[in-house]
């Protein structure tokens, strides 16, 4: 074989093994919470908060923001439609699990961003709704993962979730059975029993 066919094996090679997504990998790192919000026996749904890796971060950065962090609310509106909307194709990354059974999550509400740590991360926070009636031995469970791995997500080291209005106990276990990235990578969830 000569050099041009070598060459030419090796292109078409990283062509088809370069663009499998066996050979991504996160470009964005998330810190994520969740606090659930209960009222009269229903959980209403939930706030997600994520805080970003500084490197995404610096994308936030570009846009007018105040001293203290914080983003007219125009240019909320703006990061939301620019950067935020297109996520609805993934659910958000949300997966929210009723008793077992997969609720869709066609939209989340009241979306608001700032930056922390001197402006160099951002963060994002948003309500998802659940609007459901608690019954004794009910199970919310709750993961925030983006199965393409382009991003990465993890709970919080530190509360990662908090239930705001009922008595509840958080177990958070891998699951197996959604793993992805070719079986690499195990979302960690967290179950919530009612009380």
């Amino acid at each position: 074989m000569n050099v041009r066919n070598i060459r030419f094996m090796f292109f078409l090679g990283f062509l088809v093994l370069g663009t499998s997504p066996l050979w991504a990998h996160p470009h964005i790192w998330i810190s994520s919470t969740a606090e659930v919000e209960v009222k009269n026996g229903v959980v209403k749904g939930y706030w997600a908060t994520w805080t970003f890796d500084e490197m995404f971060s610096t994308v936030m950065t570009g846009f007018p923001h105040h001293s203290d962090g914080t983003f007219s609310s125009s240019t909320q509106r703006a990061i939301m439609e620019q950067d935020f909307n297109n996520l609805r194709n993934y659910q958000y990354f949300c997966w929210v699990y009723w008793n077992g059974h997969k609720l869709h999550i066609p939209r989340v509400d009241r979306f608001e961003t700032w930056l922390v740590d001197g402006g160099t991360r951002a963060v994002y926070r948003f309500f998802v709704s659940i609007d459901r009636k608690i019954h004794p031995g009910d199970e919310l469970t709750l993961a925030m993962y983006d199965d393409s791995y382009y991003t990465q997500i993890l709970w919080a080291k530190k509360d990662p979730v908090k239930i705001d209005g009922a008595d509840a106990r958080v177990v958070f276990r891998p699951n197996d059975s959604r793993a992805y990235y070719g079986g690499f990578v195990i979302p960690v969830e967290a179950h919530i029993y009612w009380r």
